[in-house]
């Protein structure tokens, strides 16, 4: 299978599988004459765990906004002029076939000793001028820069300083959540309403009338933590894509390595099924999930196959990058980037980043920068499947229960960085009975359960049925249209405790 071919299979396969959930919290923002933001007690706590503060970045307002104080910390991602490895690439790649082969070639080294020399030069100059704290970061594949801390009293002297480089901000993603279905919960009876797409009982899209189950491709994670032991990831591709030996030979060459240059092959290579993984966020070899599954989960759906679960191409290799920390939860942009260069040196066919955040930057500008960078992805030949970020609304999970109001409009529905032009973003289905309410006339609508103020939403069906002490598995009560009479109704619910008859 062509490199063409085998980017477009995973295209189409990753389209279908719809495996991004309930994946970040909102950078909601009521900004008020005084321009005073108002964050609830979740986004306030993420931001305060990434900036040791309660103070928040506000988009579009950071250069006249009050309330940052000076020694506030940020995360700054930093580029220099002159371009990475995979522009050099598309300018002139001498003959190379692919991007990681022409990296690990001689004149890539050259290039890479060239751009790590201009770095020092400059890091040397920010750190002599007091402008940053400590450099996290280096990179020179998708564009020659480095990431570091400072403050934002720095960063302001910083911007102000006529040096020849660009700054961003790093962007914060909040930690995605799953939800998973019960197979007890999956109530057999008469359907009224036919689901046509074709899933597994899981609720995974049955990939298997394709042709294609992923052989000889690989895909990169970006995600939580991965329990790299679980039955799903046990099935070895009959034809695996990268060797031990593949990833020796470019492992030198990897962020993974330079954060600890005692690193082996044998530490990052599993197995067949998982030929690299790594924790981007805490630089080590361990990709164990500390309090979130979510990685486990996305894995399996792309890659894992036991005897509950098939996952869409399940002789795919899984490239697994941890970017989330073990205590902070949350991802950092500049740690992204990281994990995202191995990856093209890797060679992968695909990257998946079930994350997002609804709001964007917080800047215009380093929006439009971010942009410009992942488009470096596209230019490599990678597919960048993003989830949608589909929080239904921008107020999902505020103070106002998940609605929005004049006050707090809904900007958008689809967050960054599905949203950048690179990318193919993903939205989530339902695959996965839900409640649903047939009319006297035999009309059938589902709806949503109403949410408290924290944003968890009731089971109506379930309290419904506990109100009425209700024994029978179909209740019939009165409801009144409007305008109208009383008129009987069947509430139905296959997704609840018990057998439910249709």
């Amino acid at each position: 299978m062509n490199f063409m071919r085998k980017g477009l299979v995973f295209v189409l396969l990753f389209l279908l599988v719809g495996c991004s959930t309930n994946l970040g919290d909102q950078n909601q923002e009521n900004i008020d004459t005084n321009e005073k933001v108002h964050l609830n007690i979740k986004q306030a706590d993420l931001i305060a765990s990434f900036t040791d503060n309660e103070k928040y970045l506000n988009k579009d307002l950071l250069n006249s906004i009050d309330m940052l104080e000076d020694d506030d910390l940020v995360n700054v991602i930093i580029s220099l002029k002159s371009t990475g490895l995979v522009d050099k690439f598309n300018e002139n790649n001498k003959g190379y076939l692919t991007l990681s082969e022409y990296a690990n070639s001689r004149i890539a080294a050259k290039s890479i000793e060239q751009m790590s020399l201009e770095q020092k030069e400059v890091i040397q100059t920010l750190i002599d001028g007091e402008y940053v704290n400590e450099v996290k970061h280096t990179y020179t594949t998708l564009f020659n820069g480095f990431s570091a801390t400072t403050t934002y009293g720095k960063l302001k002297k910083l911007e102000k300083a006529g040096l020849d480089i660009d700054v961003t901000i790093s962007e914060v993603y909040s930690e995605p959540e799953y939800k998973t279905l019960s197979t007890d919960k999956l109530v057999g009876g008469n359907q009224t309403v036919t689901n046509f797409v074709n899933v597994y009982e899981t609720g995974i899209f049955n990939s298997s009338g394709i042709g294609y189950d992923g052989n000889n491709t690989s895909v990169a994670i970006l995600d939580s933590g991965f329990d790299v032991h679980h039955t799903v990831f046990q099935n070895m591709p009959d034809n695996p894509m990268l060797s031990i030996n593949d990833i020796e030979s470019v492992l030198y060459d990897t962020k993974a390595y330079g954060y600890a240059n005692n690193i082996k092959a044998q530490d990052v290579y599993l197995n067949a099924k998982i030929p690299f993984a790594y924790d981007y966020a805490d630089k080590d070899a361990d990709v164990a999930p500390y309090d979130s599954d979510h990685g486990t989960h996305v894995a399996g759906i792309i890659g894992g196959k036991d005897e509950v679960i098939t996952g869409v191409a399940i002789n795919t290799q899984l490239v697994l990058m941890k970017v989330f920390g073990d205590i902070n939860n949350g991802a950092i942009q500049d740690d992204i980037l990281a994990a995202l260069e191995d990856a093209i040196l890797l060679g992968v066919d695909a990257i998946n980043l079930s994350l997002g955040t609804a709001c964007g930057f917080s800047r215009s500008s380093d929006n439009e920068y971010i942009n410009v960078v992942y488009d470096k992805i596209e230019a490599a030949g990678i597919s960048l499947l993003v989830a949608a970020s589909n929080d239904y609304s921008s107020g999902y999970g505020g103070e106002n229960s998940n609605t929005n109001k004049a006050s707090n409009p809904d900007s958008a529905t689809v967050g960054s960085p599905g949203t950048f032009k690179s990318t193919f973003s993903v939205a989530s289905i339902s695959g996965v009975k839900s409640s649903y309410i047939i009319d006297e006339s035999g009309y059938t609508f589902f709806f949503n359960n109403a949410n408290n103020n924290a944003g968890k939403a009731y089971s109506f069906y379930e309290m419904l049925y506990e109100s009425l002490d209700a024994t029978s598995e179909t209740l019939e009560i009165e409801y009144v249209t409007v305008p109208g009479v009383g008129k009987k109704v069947n509430y139905s619910n296959i997704n609840v405790k018990g057998k439910i008859a249709l």
